[in-house]
C-alpha cells in the first residue's frame, strides 16, 4: 500500500446465519497512519467498539499500541453492493413475466 495506495475492502454476510448473501466493496486508495497521534485517537474509539476477548478496552489497546502497528485509512472512490436477496425476487419477478 505504500507503493501503491489503491484497494479495496470487502464487508459480506460470509459466517453470518442469513437466508441470502449480501455484500459490499470499497474501492478507494489508502492512507497509511503511522504517528502517535493518530494511534491514540484511534486505539481506544477502536477499543470501545471492538468485540475483544481482551479484560477491558485498555488491556486491548495496550495489546494494539505497538511501534510496528500501522493504521489503514481507505478513502473510498466507489461503492459496489450485492444482495443476494434482491437478486432472487428481482430474477423470480422476471420468470413470472
Amino acid at each position: 500500500l505504500a507503493r501503491d495506495p489503491r484497494c479495496s475492502v470487502v464487508i459480506s454476510s460470509a459466517g453470518v446465519d442469513a437466508d441470502v448473501s449480501q455484500s459490499i466493496t470499497f474501492k478507494g486508495h489508502a492512507i497509511l497512519h503511522k504517528d502517535q497521534a493518530t494511534k491514540d485517537w484511534f486505539y481506544p474509539d477502536f477499543a470501545r467498539h471492538a468485540n475483544s476477548l481482551a479484560p477491558t478496552p485498555e488491556a486491548f489497546v495496550a495489546f494494539l499500541d505497538t511501534d510496528a502497528r500501522i493504521i489503514i485509512e481507505v478513502v473510498p472512490e466507489k461503492t459496489i453492493t450485492f444482495d443476494g436477496g434482491v437478486m432472487r425476487d428481482t430474477t423470480s419477478e422476471a420468470l413470472e413475466a
